[in-house]
């Protein structure tokens, strides 16, 4: 007994009292000892099986899901004895976490609290597949019968020793979870050893070799109505195309990138189930492996994992992966995926787009991954000897969020069209309104793609390396843009539009002037071309070709594999070796968004009722209909906007809220008064409506912006009937009638000065310094101060227009007495919400109403007020 815990021994005391031991001291001290190890071994069995039951509720299904996904282990860059270690906590520690916070508990409390762990850990254990099984069953169902099956099996633990056999039975769960997972075909390659080096050829030249591949760019996307590259859109593309050869019927082999770049870095076809992971065991001889001995060797990885770390002269292999921290909070956004109704998981950071960084939009991505990409450019050297630059890019993959200008758009994953309301995300929705804007957004990130290269090449040549380099550039794949169909295509699809053309462009050492070549070229044709330019023979045997061999002769067909889904047989697509088809696509392309020099259609000017766009509100039939508001997302990042910052708030995005479900399906979004895009309404998974567009970076204008969104009434009508609905949080209508007003009759700012704004109550007035603004020191809720009214004669409307700076968020009241006797005469008030920050406020009046001067009152929050701006107009 000296070494059972005190409350053990006390407890076995009184089991041997209360059964009414009398016995002689042996006989005494037996029974206690009997007693304290029968509750020893209750103690120590519930902690256990909590642990037990932890791992079949986290470990195990996080184990299950990831280990047909081995690309998600190889982006995290984790050695071999790391991801052992990994699996091992992950099988292990939350159930430790667990065991510990019990026994933080005593008496009575620890019960309930046990029995409580033990209902809520059954409960996440059948929750997956309970929501696998109902499918689009409500959350709160759901989770009913989840928690319903818990309460069951925390009282069978209590009542049956069946559950708790079970469990004890199940003792080893957690450590064979985390066998079974290393085991898996998919991980066990991950554990391999690090395959040797190959035998490096011998160079007898220092060419440089710069290999650039991009992520997800159909060729269609770069071509104008001439086939050719669009010279106005994709000027960089167009210049490379001038100096190298164009390759325009070159093709990818497979959908995926853990394959496609697989594929290319060996020049093998890919096997139709090609189950492999994109790491160095399962693809020993690749071209890292082959010239990183005879050649200087940088390389940026992205989602892949070829390159041996130790021949890497890079110090930032990647720009993907963030460590044992990252990969915890990706584990925990995929378990939240897994535990979370179909209607929640569009609220959760998506997992379907990249394999990494979850909890910032996904994946290597919510990062500015183009000046990551050049950062890393930055470091490059200047080789003396022969080198090797690779640059993996992943763009312009999802989510599109760049301008061509290179500036990037918040909340890229505000995304209608994206996710099937039946097939979920990752398949294209069936509104073809959508999917219109949905390509819009992808082509302004090609504009993206095409200024990288300009940057990347200019660069290059800055160091002396680009005229005397090897440079091809290409794509893993290409995409799908179809209503009802799959990003990455599936069976039945005809993947020879935009899935499998991709842009090839090789520029041999020194060349000048490149030309057009139609003949049937597949990406794993690259690694032979190296081979074939460097002079040197390639030690293993290779499906591609090399292009410039007079004796190699282009292939009768194009191979092309999917992704495999639930119909593997029908993976593989054969087709002819001409592809002809990718121009229906451009022809579409060209429909909807012109070209360069086709400018009746541009990538802000499409779709239905485009006519309206660049007209301003002014021009139009334009009236309020307070039956609908609209609460624009992040409405504050249009108080103060910088169009020169790297981040431009040109997606705009509302909630549309009606008194009845009658949503018009066509709103025209406007931007200071000017039609800037038209938007088709998109329902959300919780029944609210949302529309929203990106706008040309003209569109806003620095400082203060007013966003409208308006339905259209009829367009049969001259000028086109617009109604509009209400902002909430802003004072959208005021700014609107406000603009319309031609007569400025009184302005007060820093060229002006603020001469007649006079304190009232509770308020201090000071300029400052250096006469930009005047501080206005507000004690309390009663605090105001008056305008001087300018002369309104011939006005029979007023317009106020305030630019404030506030220290919270309150709000703003103007009042005003009406004309008429005193006795009939009234106060007006008006509100507008104030943000913290800088604002810009709008009222309109009626002049034949206004019966003295204006008062503002600024609220309620205390502080110190700036006011920058005061403008009266009339009309």
């Amino acid at each position: 007994m000296a070494g059972s815990p005190p409350a053990l021994r006390r407890r076995a005391q009184r089991s041997v009292t209360r059964r009414g031991g009398r016995g002689d001291g042996a006989d005494e001290e037996k029974s206690m000892r009997g007693g304290a190890k029968t509750i020893m071994h209750r103690w120590i069995g519930e902690r256990w099986h909590l642990a037990v039951m932890t791992s079949f509720a986290i470990a195990q299904p996080l184990f299950d899901l990831t280990a047909s996904k081995a690309e998600f282990w190889v982006a995290h860059r984790l050695s071999a004895s790391a991801l052992v270690l990994v699996i091992l906590a992950l099988a292990f520690f939350p159930g430790l976490i667990v065991t510990g916070l019990i026994s933080l508990t005593s008496g009575c409390f620890r019960r309930r609290t046990i029995d409580l762990a033990m209902t809520l850990l059954a409960a996440l254990t059948f929750l997956p597949p309970i929501l696998r099984a109902a499918g689009a069953l409500p959350a709160v169902h759901a989770f009913a019968f989840a928690l319903l099956g818990g309460t069951v099996w925390t009282v069978g633990y209590r009542r049956w020793q069946l559950i708790p056999s079970l469990l004890t039975v199940l003792a080893p769960a957690p450590l064979v979870f985390a066998i079974a997972f290393l085991l898996h075909p998919h991980v066990r390659p991950l554990l391999a050893p690090q395959a040797p080096t190959i035998l490096a050829p011998v160079l007898t030249h220092d060419t440089p070799v710069l290999l650039v591949v991009f992520d997800e760019l159909p060729l269609v996307t770069l071509l104008d109505e001439n086939r050719m590259i669009d010279e106005v859109r994709y000027p960089n593309f167009a210049a490379l195309a001038r100096e190298a050869d164009w390759y325009r019927n070159a093709t990818a082999v497979h959908a995926g990138t853990h394959v496609a770049i697989p594929a290319l870095l060996t020049g093998r076809y890919p096997a139709v189930e090609e189950r492999r992971p994109a790491s160095l065991a399962a693809y020993p001889e690749n071209l890292f492996t082959w010239l990183g001995s005879a050649l200087d060797l940088y390389a940026v990885e992205q989602m892949t994992g070829l390159c041996p770390p130790a021949l890497n002269r890079l110090h930032t292999p990647s720009i993907s992966g963030s460590g044992i921290g990252g990969l915890a909070r990706d584990l925990g956004v995929v378990y939240l995926h897994l535990v979370s109704p179909q209607a929640w998981r569009t609220r959760l950071p998506p997992i379907n787009a990249g394999w990494t960084d979850f909890r910032r939009g996904n994946a290597l991505f919510e990062k500015d991954r183009v000046a990551a990409l050049l950062r890393v450019v930055e470091t490059l050297p200047t080789a003396e000897g022969p080198a090797l630059y690779y640059l993996h890019a992943l763009l312009p993959h999802l989510p599109w969020e760049y301008l061509p200008s290179g500036r990037r758009y918040p909340d890229p994953w505000i995304f209608p069209g994206y996710s099937h309301p039946v097939k979920g995300p990752g398949w294209w929705s069936e509104d073809e309104d959508h999917l219109r804007s949905a390509y819009q957004r992808l082509l302004l990130q090609v504009g993206a793609v095409d200024r990288l290269l300009g940057q990347l090449r200019a660069k290059l040549l800055e160091r002396g390396i680009w005229q005397r380099a090897l440079v091809v550039v290409t794509a893993d794949h290409g995409m799908v843009v179809r209503p009802g169909h799959r990003r990455r295509g599936e069976a039945g699809v005809d993947a020879r539009l935009t899935l499998m053309p991709v842009p090839l462009l090789i520029k041999r050492p020194f060349q000048a002037t490149g030309q057009v070549v139609d003949e049937n070229v597949e990406t794993i044709d690259v690694l032979p071309t190296i081979a074939e330019i460097l002079d040197v023979e390639i030690p293993w045997p290779v499906d591609g070709r090399a292009l410039y061999d007079p004796d190699s002769v282009p292939r009768s067909q194009k191979r092309f594999v999917l992704i495999p889904e639930d119909a593997p047989g029908e993976n593989l697509l054969v087709y002819g070796p001409q592809n002809e088809e990718k121009y229906l696509a451009l022809a579409d392309q060209l429909a909807t968004f012109g070209s360069g020099t086709i400018t009746s259609r541009s990538l802000y000017r499409f779709g239905p009722y485009r006519k309206l766009i660049g007209r301003s509100l002014s021009e139009l039939n334009v009236r309020q209909d307070e039956a609908f508001t609209i609460s624009w997302h992040r409405s504050d990042r249009y108080a103060a906007v910088d169009p020169q910052a790297e981040l431009v708030p040109v997606h705009v995005a509302g909630i549309v809220r009606a008194e009845s479900d009658d949503v018009p399906r066509y709103w025209a979004i406007a931007a200071n008064g000017r039609v800037e895009a038209i938007a088709a309404r998109s329902s959300l998974v919780d029944g609210r409506v949302e529309i929203s567009a990106v706008l040309p970076e003209q569109a806003l204008v620095p400082g203060a912006n007013t966003l409208a969104a308006c339905y259209l009434e009829s367009t049969l009508e001259t000028p086109p009937a617009l109604a509009c609905a209400g902002n909430v949080g802003a004072n959208r209508t005021a700014a609107l009638r406000f603009d319309a007003l031609p007569t400025v009759l009184l302005r007060l700012d820093a060229e002006f000065g603020f001469d007649g704004l006079e304190p009232l109550s509770g308020i201090a007035l000071r300029p400052l310094a250096d006469g930009s603004a005047v501080v206005l020191r507000v004690a309390g809720a009663t605090a105001s101060f008056a305008i001087p009214m300018p002369a309104t004669t011939g006005h029979s409307r007023l317009g106020l227009m305030l630019e404030v700076t506030s220290p919270a968020d309150t709000e703003l009241w103007l009042s005003f007495r009406t004309r008429g006797p005193s006795s009939n005469s009234a106060t007006v008030l008006r509100r507008r919400p104030l943000s913290r920050g800088l604002n810009r406020l709008y009222f309109t009046f009626d002049v034949g109403s206004l019966g003295g001067e204006l008062t503002l009152m600024p609220g309620k929050a205390a502080g110190e007020y700036l006011v920058h701006t005061i403008e009266i107009r009339g009309g």
